[in-house]
Formats: C-alpha cells, structure tokens, sequence
C-alpha cells in the first residue's frame, strides 16, 4: 500500500499557501480596479507559473511545483475541486422559473445569442487550417464543435457581480439579463456536454450525437422536475427538524452535487454538468433562503474558485506557445459574436435600440465558462495549447472590457433628483404592515392618494407584486425596492414607508427590511428606472443616511436628507 509522504504534504501546503494568498491578493487589487477578481487570479498564475516564475528563478519554481505526477495530481485534484463548485454555484444564478415568467423575450435573447455566434465560429473555425487549433490526433469538426461552443456561452458569475456592483441587479434590466442568460447557460452548456460526449468517443457520427443530447436533455428534465421536488421536501424536513441551520441545508446541496456529479460521469457526459445541474435545481426551490446560497457562495469564492484560477497559469508556458494571430481571432470572434447575437436576439424580442445595446454588451464575458470548456478540451486533446491560451486571453480581455463598456451603454446624459418625485404625503414614518406584499398594498394606497393620475391602487399594488415574485427585490443593509413600470405615467412615482422593527424580504445578507422605496416608471422609459433604482441603492449603501432617515421626525426631513446626498454621489 502507498501513502503520501510528509514532502508531498509538506510541498502540498506550501502550495495551497503561496497560490491561495497571491491569487487573493491579485483579485483584490483587481476589483479595486474595478475589474472582477478572476482578471487578477488568473494574471498571477500564468506570473506564478512557466511563463515567468518558471525562467526567472528555475529552480525555486522546480522546488515549489516539482515535476512529480503524485504532487501535480494533488494540485489539480484541488484545482478541479474549485471548478466543480463554481460551476455550482453558478448554476444558482441560473434560475428556470425566472426565465419562464419572463417568456419570449429571455427564450429569443438567450437562443440568438448562442445560435448566432454558434453558427458564425462554427465556420471560421471549419475554414482554419487543422494544425493551429488540434493535435494531430483529434477530428478537425470536434475541434471546431468545442471552440465554437467555448467561444459562444458567457458568464453569468461575472455578469451577475457586475449588475450588483452597479446597482442594477434588482432592475428590470437586470431581470431580463439574468433570465437571458439562465436560456444562454442552459443551452450552451447542453451544447458543450454534446460535444464533450462525441469527444469521448473520438468520431463524429450522428447517431452518437442524438444519443448523446437525448441523455442529456431527459436527465435535465428529470433533475429539473422529480430532482426540484425531492431537494424540496428535504429542504423542508431539515428545516421543519432539530438540524442546524444553514449548515444542514448547505450539506444538503454539496451532497445532491457530488451525486449528480458522479452520475453525469457515470453516463459519459462529465461530472461538471452535474454539478451545474444541481445548482440549478437548488436555486430553483424557493425554501432554500437567499442567505444560505450567498453563504455558499462566499465559502466557494474565498477559497476553490482562486485556486482554480490560480492554477491556469501552471499549466502551460504562455509566452513559448502563445500565437498571436490566433488569439486575435478567437478573441475577436468571443466578443463580437456574442454581442452581435444578443444584440439581434434582443431587437428580435422587440427591445429598443437603447435596452438592446447594454442586452449585447453584457453577453461579451467568457469568463470561467470559456476557461473550463478550454481546460477540458485541452485535457481530452481536442484543441492545441496555442487555442487553449488564445481561450484564456479572450476570457481575460472580455471581463476586461465588459464593466466599462456597460456602464457607458447606461450612461446617464445628467443625474435626476428622486426627491422630486417623493412627495411628504408619500412617506410613511411608521409602516403599520409586517409583512412583505401586505407592504406593498399600503404603499400603493399611499401613492394613488398622493398623486391623482393613479386612480387604481389594487391593479398597482397587483403589477408590483407580480413583479416581486418574479424576482425578489430585496437589497442589503436593509433596503427593499419594490418596482413597476405602468404604460403612459405621466411622470415617475416614489414612495418610502420605514418599519423600525424590520420586515423579512429575503435579502442577500439575510437582514430584515427598515427601509422600502416602491418606484412606479413610465413603461415607455427604461432608463429613468434603472437611474431611480440605482441612485436609491447608492445613498441607502451609506450607513449614515440609514440612520439620519431612522431619527427623522417629519417625512419633510427625509426627502431633505436624501436631496441633501444626491448632491454627494
């Protein structure tokens, strides 16, 4: 029998230890840069690995990252670790029954937006010569399949940071994005899966391919129907039980990940669709609090995300086997073809010019997506090392690009003052409801008798409640916006009812609600919503507002304390 000797753990730690600390160190520097954290991650790896750690100093890098299959294995075991819980908690975001009640348009948007840059990738890659993007050993149509599929899914990690960083995850826009990309997700990933199961047979053949996507689509019905209802009953149990909480619940999840994963690897697909698929269904069922997925995520993104980002870098020797013509390409085609999809899927859904350009942009990020299709591809041999870097680059330069440029697509031609639309008689110092959509309700009677062009406050309060259930709007630091969009409103609509004991609003940090802002917008302006309800986001963020707003006497008070903050953002 072998066991592991106390070199290799010792030289495993020493590992773990360097890799871990750098790769947070870099993707803290990275968000202060207003860039996401996997930039900086992966950046530090390729200067950790070969590339320059390995030439500058060869042998303290041999001395750290030996040449020794044992050590390597341990590495990557961890590496791979970080990719199967990624891919699980991206599958959170992934949220079915959203997509659903956002109908048409998420379907168009999100297929478009694969099929197109699918389709365009497909043929350049088909065009190019074999020996740039294979090895010898692997069919020119596989290699091609793969690039195009790697080339076409984007992130929805990366985008779902970035519409919180910029206050407008809870948006309509937001919504339509994150139900967009829960369709671009789920197909794209079908898709790569396809091609996965082809390459593990070594031929194309069309009869290997429908059964390959005939056992994928009846296990992600199975696991999105029978899977949802199981997980909830026992999410239910757990919690109806003397099982601590979160900690059973989040049990709960690794374990339906880790089964899931092993069955996908069983039927030949692999083990990260499952994971990708449990995801999902956890972030299907409504018992599972938001604040236990946030938990889950925070442990995933603190520790096995950066290390498997980190490791990209080891890899290979990015600077020996970087070919610059074909990173060119396969960046040019990740970016442009992605947007150029979602674009026309969101002019398709009948969106504006103006709601379809930030729709284009946002879809550019690869991201984690582009890397995990490129290091399975690479392991399986399916592309070269040159494509593999080229894949990495053009995830690198798209989450680059993708903050500034959605944040000019949304650029406000000047900023707008909420006070205007916050009448005294619309603030309520002391909400006499508790309970969220009973909220709601008063709110809406409060404005209809605040403005007189609002003469139906049960259609309202209707409208706002139904767009609550579609996507809780619930921020930190105890901030609820609840929102509506109402055809031919004159001018926009605000209100702010205060609880001093709080309200359960299913928020992110799992703090209760003091403070709710209900916005009604002319539906006929997008951007006057997304202005309202990230300027509202902003101001609340700032703990010192929160508190002025509590010791208010007067509602004359309030609206002063935030025309006053308006002027400070």
């Amino acid at each position: 029998m072998y066991y592991l000797s106390e070199q290799h753990l010792l030289i495993f730690l020493l590992q773990i230890f360097v890799l871990l600390l750098c790769a947070k160190i870099a993707g803290h520097l990275s968000r202060k840069m207003g860039q996401p954290p996997l930039v900086g991650e992966i950046i530090i790896g390729i200067l950790l690995g070969p590339s320059i750690f390995g030439r500058i100093a060869p042998l303290l890098y041999s001395s750290l990252f030996p040449n020794d299959p044992i050590q390597q294995s341990m590495l990557d075991t961890v590496a791979w670790l970080g990719a199967f819980f990624l891919l699980l908690i991206t599958g959170f975001e992934v949220n079915i029954s959203t997509a659903w009640k956002q109908g048409k348009t998420a379907l168009t948007i999100g297929v478009v937006g694969v099929i197109i840059p699918l389709s365009i990738s497909l043929v350049v890659f088909l065009l190019s010569p074999g020996t740039y993007l294979h090895p010898s050993a692997s069919t020119h149509f596989i290699t091609a399949l793969f690039l195009g599929v790697a080339v076409s899914i984007s992130a929805i990690p990366v985008l779902a940071r970035l519409l919180h960083d910029l206050k407008l995850l809870k948006t309509d826009l937001g919504l339509m994005l994150i139900s967009a990309f829960t369709i671009n997700d789920l197909l794209g990933w079908l898709l790569f899966t396809a091609a996965l199961g082809l390459a593990s047979k070594g031929t194309f053949s069309t009869p290997a391919l429908l059964h390959t996507i005939t056992g994928i689509i009846v296990l992600t019905t199975l696991s999105l129907t029978l899977g949802t209802k199981i997980i909830r009953q026992l999410v239910l149990y757990t919690q109806r039980s003397d099982f601590p909480q979160p900690g059973s619940t989040l049990s709960l999840i690794t374990l339906l990940a880790l089964i899931m994963g092993s069955i996908t690897q069983k039927l030949g697909i692999h083990a990260i669709f499952g994971f990708f698929l449990a995801g999902i269904v956890a972030g299907d069922v409504p018992e599972i609090p938001e604040r236990t997925k946030e938990i889950a995520e925070q442990m995933v993104q603190a520790v096995f995300v950066p290390l498997f980002f980190v490791t990209i870098g080891l890899k290979v020797d990015f600077i020996e086997n970087l070919n610059i013509p074909l990173a060119i390409l396969i960046t040019f085609l990740a970016i442009g073809g992605k947007f150029i999809g979602a674009y026309i899927g969101a002019r398709w859904a009948k969106l504006s010019p103006y709601e379809a350009l930030p729709v284009g942009i946002a879809h550019i990020p690869g991201g984690a997506m582009e890397m995990i299709v490129g290091i399975l591809a690479m392991e399986y041999e399916i592309i070269s090392v040159p494509a593999f870097e080229a894949i990495t680059i053009a995830a690198l330069v798209s989450s680059i690009l993708v903050g500034p440029l959605l944040t000019w697509s949304i650029r406000y031609k000047e900023k707008i003052d909420i006070s205007r639309f916050l009448l005294p008689k619309t603030v309520l110092l002391t909400l006499q409801n508790q309970e969220k959509e009973s909220v709601i309700l008063e709110l809406c009677q409060t404005v209809v008798q605040g403005f007189t062009f609002l003469d139906n406050w049960e259609d309202l309060a209707q409208r706002v409640i139904e767009r609550e259930r579609i996507m809780g709007t619930g921020l930190e630091n105890g901030v609820a916006i609840p929102h509506a969009r109402i055809k031919a409103l004159p001018t926009p609509v605000v209100a702010l009812g205060i609880s001093r004991e709080g309200i359960e609003w299913n928020t992110p940090d799992g703090k209760p609600v003091h403070f709710v802002f209900l916005v009604i917008t002319p539906q006929e302006n997008p951007r006057i919503q997304i202005q309202l309800l990230s300027e509202i986001a902003r101001i609340m963020a700032q703990e010192e507002i929160r508190n002025n707003i509590l010791r208010a006497q007067t509602p004359k008070k309030i609206i002063s304390l935030i025309k006053r903050a308006l002027s400070h953002i």
